[in-house]
């Protein structure tokens, strides 16, 4: 159960292979062509081409990036590291699979296996280092068909140690505080919706 998570909806996007966005979960705080103070990430084009889009740890923070190995083609030219695609209401936290040694993955890469192709979305799985602990977050993603990338929000596990829960988006440009439960609480906001439109539909005001 998560403790308090936060969460930011900036939606900034680049479309040129010399910008980046540089964003920190921790301050709630991002930017295009600058990275924050403290651990920050960023979203950026590799090689200076916008068919290889990249998250990276910013230099000088302590970070890691959820990810899996994949070989490139043709055989025999290496691996590539790929970035994570985590589906809403997963978890990103101890379990998953973390970039030590290098500071970048991959979102999207030619002739590799991808979860993040042109035209999809998805989150990213990130934590930042304070001594023994990290704690765990997310950006929620967009690698789009004209191959400019989004970085619709963010959210951060405030606990060290503590898995985050991958969440739906709320409202654009809003920070939002959410406490031990609050995923369900959104899901019970979410049907009293529907049943409310079911209810008025059923039972229209007269004129």
């Amino acid at each position: 159960m998560q403790a308090s998570v936060l969460i930011l909806e900036p939606n900034l996007t680049i479309s040129l292979a010399t910008d980046f966005i540089g964003f920190n979960p921790e301050t709630q705080t991002a930017s295009v062509g600058t990275y924050p103070a403290g651990n920050s990430f960023g979203l950026s084009y590799s090689s200076s081409s916008t068919s290889k889009p990249t998250v990276v740890v910013a230099p000088g923070s302590v970070g890691e990036i959820s990810y899996y190995t994949t070989p490139i083609q043709p055989p025999g030219s290496g691996t590539a590291n790929m970035a994570v695609n985590f589906l809403p209401l997963s978890e990103v936290g101890p379990a998953s699979s973390w970039l030590t040694a290098v500071t970048a993955a991959n979102l999207d890469k030619a002739a590799v296996a991808s979860q993040f192709p042109a035209g999809t979305r998805g989150f990213v799985g990130l934590r930042s280092g304070k001594g023994a602990d990290w704690n765990y977050s997310w950006a929620d993603v967009s690698y789009n068909l004209d191959l400019s990338v989004t970085l619709h929000g963010f959210g951060y596990e405030t606990q060290p140690n503590v898995a985050i829960q991958t969440v739906p988006e709320t409202r654009p440009g809003i920070a939002v505080a959410m406490i031990a439960g609050s995923l369900v609480a959104w899901r019970a906001r979410q049907l009293h919706r529907r049943n409310r439109k079911v209810a008025s539909s059923e039972h229209p005001v007269a004129a």
